[in-house]
């Protein structure tokens, strides 16, 4: 979303992608259940495939990219710029 701000001309191109990508992580193959995954939201996540670690599990910056996504995601359906006053 935020991408799509810096570039007039591929603004509608980096939307849906953004769109795309947040559909993905929210359906059930990247979202836990409400309860489960440690009360995280996203499942399946890495920290560093090279380093090999935090492989396939949550992660707290995970979620929070995830919910800012949202966050911005939901600004730019209103109307408003997706970045952050």
């Amino acid at each position: 979303m935020e991408l799509s701000e810096y570039s007039a001309d591929k603004k509608k191109e980096y939307q849906d992608a953004a769109i795309e990508l947040l559909h993905v992580l929210a359906s059930t193959t990247y979202k836990a259940p409400i309860g489960n995954n440690g009360n995280f939201l996203l499942m399946h996540s890495v920290g560093s495939i090279p380093h090999k670690v935090e492989i396939d599990g949550p992660l707290v910056y995970a979620d929070y990219y995830f919910l800012e996504g949202l966050t911005r995601y939901h600004r730019t359906i209103k109307g408003e710029s997706a970045l952050a006053n």
